[in-house]
């Protein structure tokens, strides 16, 4: 499983994706650091138990940093790093690169466990073979990782084996949820043609279909788990809670414009989506009706992280971290980002 006590263990916060956690803020004597890596960074940091900090950056390197920013080890690859790393329980950490490797390491010293490599994308008339999505890992330890080669893998954590491979329409930038109890797993997809097959998907852990439905825009957001349903947004502009059992739609709600962030889920079951139209929308898990909105006056494509006091945090396109109250009035924002690429 998830590595324990780990105050992030892999991308969205834990296997359902509520992206929420109990930890609290404390006031600190700590101050803030930042850590230089030599381009962007598109994927979202894990964070262990002891406060080191794993993220991968654009300059082909990932990263283990200390609490105070301090380097303690790197690893390059091949191809950008996008995605994000998992922390198991086991002492290690799993994460994609764009050059078709996913890796096991050491998650102390960085050393290599084992490599997996992905098809070669003709095999499935694909063009790349890019891991852009993240790392998942089900109730049994299996490791499920999207590919852009169309595949999304069921691997062994112990050797790196391939338990099974899905062929999916279209490239997966959607990260799995994971059903802890059943280990099915709920994902999207890029597709947009229906004749080509579908873009929302709920795999059993044998790597059967159990449902599948398409909608107009591609789904790059990963699903969250809330209840019964399983909430995902669209390219198409929709947020939709769809059935856990039967994909059925139960409610839809319209954002302004495209949604490409991941959905949070509060402590009161509180939808929490952000949408490109710069809107962050607080969603009944009932009915869908908007409890709140937040304007942050540009695209918001960060998803939002939801701390132990339910303050809720979010990357704005202004290059802005914003931090909200549970009622979703400002509590504070900061300007990280003052470079004209401040997204």
């Amino acid at each position: 499983g998830l590595a324990p006590g780990a105050a992030w263990p892999k991308f969205r916060g834990d296997a359902a994706q509520t992206g929420r956690t109990s930890r609290k803020p404390t006031l600190s004597a700590a101050k803030p650091w930042t850590f230089k890596t030599g381009k962007g960074v598109f994927s979202s940091p894990v964070i262990a138990a002891d406060g080191t900090v794993y993220v991968g950056s654009a300059d082909r390197h990932f990263y283990a940093l200390g609490r105070d920013g301090a380097l303690r080890w790197t690893i390059e690859t091949g191809e950008i790093v996008d995605s994000s790393g998992l922390l198991d329980d086991r002492g290690r950490v799993y994460f994609g690169s764009g050059d078709g490797k996913l890796r096991a390491l050491d998650a102390a010293t960085g050393a290599p466990v084992w490599t997996m490599e992905a098809d070669d994308p003709s095999v499935n008339k694909a063009f790349i073979r890019w891991f852009e999505g993240s790392v998942a890992i089900g109730p049994g330890g299996t490791l499920y990782v999207p590919n852009d080669n169309f595949f999304l893998y069921a691997v062994d954590r112990d050797t790196g084996g391939v338990r099974w491979r899905m062929k999916m329409p279209d490239q997966t930038w959607s990260l799995p949820a994971v059903d802890a109890r059943s280990g099915r797993v709920f994902v999207g997809n890029n597709n947009v043609v229906a004749a080509l097959g579908k873009n929302t998907f709920a795999v059993d852990p044998d790597g059967t279909t159990a449902w599948a439905s398409v909608t107009l825009g591609s789904i790059a957001a990963s699903p969250a788990i809330a209840g019964s349903k399983v909430i995902v947004g669209g390219f198409d502009g929709q947020v939709r809670a769809l059935d856990r059992e039967t994909g059925e739609v139960r409610w839809t709600h319209w954002a302004q414009d495209h949604v490409y962030a991941s959905p949070a889920i509060a402590h009161d079951g509180t939808i929490l989506q952000p949408a490109s139209d710069g809107i962050l929308y607080a969603l009944d898990p009932e009915t869908g009706a908007p409890r709140w909105t937040f304007d942050a006056e540009e695209p918001i494509r960060s998803s939002p992280a939801v701390d132990g006091d339910g303050n809720v945090y979010f990357g704005g396109g202004d290059g802005r971290l914003y931090v909200l109250r549970a009622d979703g009035s400002l509590r504070f924002a900061m300007k990280l980002v003052d470079d004209v690429r401040n997204d």
